[in-house]
């Protein structure tokens, strides 16, 4: 087999069309020709076919991550879970190697931040629960955690009651409505029980 073509897309400068023994094969990106050392009339085999496969793969997987991540923090098990969907087990796993090397992808950064973000608004319950559903390791999750004293809880759950203006309500239809309110956020019962004497 020979590479009889290589022609630059239009309108896309990194990514060019190549012909192999005359006919269209496929569209690369121009990062893969360079890697490969492909030109216009290289003789190659199968083994170089499949290199060209599984780079181009890997780059638009990586490419794929990188958008995913530059909208928010993503715990390692979403990345992997979202490349999933459309790439190969081996593309996400370099991938996912990669970003790691890069610092791109922490579980521990991930989950601090998570805690961080979200502490003034939920209890501790509550966020274990969530970092838990985006599979972030148990310990990991502790260890972010462990900034979230119940004086904090006490503090964020009064901000959210003091929001809601439950003070014209009858003393026991206020208690039910606060119970609720900072059991739905995951605050523990001694943390909803120091709200409610005050």
């Amino acid at each position: 087999m020979k590479i009889t073509n290589i022609k630059s897309q239009k309108g896309k400068s990194n990514r060019c069309n190549i012909d192999i023994d005359g006919s269209y094969y496929c569209g690369i990106d121009s990062s893969v020709i360079v890697d490969l050392d492909l030109y216009q009339g290289k003789e190659i085999d199968k083994e170089v076919i499949n290199q060209i496969c599984q780079r181009e793969e890997y780059k638009k997987c990586l490419d794929r991550a990188y958008t995913i991540i530059s909208i928010r923090m993503n715990s390692e098990a979403e990345i992997y879970r979202k490349l999933s969907e459309k790439f190969s087990k081996s593309a996400v796993s370099r991938v996912i190697r990669r970003l790691k090397e890069l610092k791109y992808l922490d579980d521990k950064a991930f989950a601090e931040s998570w805690v961080e973000s979200r502490k003034s608004s939920r209890g501790r319950f509550r966020l274990k629960q969530e970092l838990m559903q985006k599979k972030v390791n148990e310990e990991i999750i502790e260890q972010a955690l462990s900034g979230c004293t119940e004086e904090n809880e006490v503090e964020s759950a009064r901000n959210i009651v003091m929001k809601k203006h439950l003070s014209d309500l009858d003393r026991d239809i206020r208690s039910k409505k606060i119970c609720s309110l900072l059991s739905s956020r995951g605050y523990s019962y001694s943390v909803i029980k120091k709200v409610l004497d005050e």
